[in-house]
């Protein structure tokens, strides 16, 4: 059920997005959770769904999604967030590593945004998620380097 989670906490029934009502939810779950001692896990659970929250006109999550994310002790929610990127690609086709070059780009433009933005842990969350495309970039290159000649 978990993994098919996929309208984050702030989605209202008309459509529209709440920044506060996520960081209520946020808060309360968080706090339930570290009485109950699963935080680690609903944080990395609560990060996987907030890849699907709204984003803003530069492509970044909106500000309240980031805030969230950004806050230390959110570590666990971010590489959440950055696995659920990670794993949501689909079927892999090999191209020699073109289509992992353009997501790290991608990603990298990204965390720049976040950063300008002032959310540090957030763009340094995101240029690990770019890093790990670049090698796989790298990898994808030597091993099919024959077939894109």
């Amino acid at each position: 059920m978990l993994d098919e989670w996929k309208l984050p906490p702030g989605s209202l029934s008309d459509g529209a997005f709440s920044g506060e009502a996520l960081t209520q939810w946020v808060s309360a779950v968080k706090e339930k959770c570290i009485e109950s001692g699963h935080w680690e896990v609903a944080a990395n659970q609560i990060g996987q769904v907030l890849r699907y929250a709204p984003i803003d006109e530069e492509g970044l999550w909106v500000d309240s999604v980031c805030a969230i994310l950004d806050q230390d002790g959110h570590d666990r929610m971010r590489s959440g967030l950055t696995m659920e990127i990670f794993n949501g690609r689909g079927t892999y086709t090999p191209d020699g590593g073109k289509w992992e070059t353009e997501a790290a780009e991608n990603w990298e433009k990204k965390a720049d945004r976040a950063e300008n933005n002032g959310y540090a842990l957030v763009a340094k969350e995101l240029r690990r998620l770019a890093t790990s495309y670049r090698h796989d970039a790298e990898r994808d290159a030597k091993l099919n380097s024959f077939e894109f000649d």
